[in-house]
């Protein structure tokens, strides 16, 4: 089974996803996943954290790039970064288009980051019913500024009913 096949395996058929384990310097880690439609608005929610599998804690000033896409059209390409390495993102359905991120932009990482108060929201025709690959690439972590030589890239099929 290829990595891409294993990760659409635990993708489908766990309620919250850990990815096969990968290196980050002297750390291994593992990054949760989780997509869920929250009725009766139909927003689409993506949760995502990266782990010390170590220590099972959060690996701090995580940046991601974050891309959907559904038939092999792309229908999402952002930057995100978390502080506290927990990502919320929150997709609301609109007929806005392009869609707009309702978020801070942080200049060190060069990335959207989360108000305190709430998560980072998308509001525009990005999901409706279908099928979707969403795609995380962890491009920094430790420092809002460090960012990885290699991304280490994931991948979830997230269907949308």
């Amino acid at each position: 089974m290829s990595i891409i096949q294993a990760i659409k395996y635990l993708a489908l058929n766990s309620e919250t996803d850990h990815m096969p384990i990968v290196t980050i310097g002297d750390r291994n880690a593992m990054l949760a996943f989780k997509a869920a439609q929250v009725p009766p608005n139909k927003n689409v929610n993506l949760d995502f954290t990266l782990l010390d599998n170590k220590t099972g804690n959060n690996i701090q000033h995580t940046t991601f790039l974050v891309t959907i896409s559904n038939s092999n059209q792309r229908l999402f390409t952002e930057t995100v970064h978390s502080h506290d390495g927990h990502i919320l993102m929150e997709f609301v359905p609109s007929t806005i288009d392009p869609y707009r991120v309702n978020a801070n932009f942080d200049t060190l990482s060069a990335s959207y980051v989360a108000d305190f108060s709430g998560p980072i929201k998308v509001i525009g025709k990005i999901f409706s019913p279908a099928n979707y690959t969403v795609s995380l690439e962890v491009t920094g972590v430790d420092f809002d500024n460090l960012f990885l030589p290699s991304p280490l890239k994931f991948e979830f099929p997230v269907l949308i009913s």
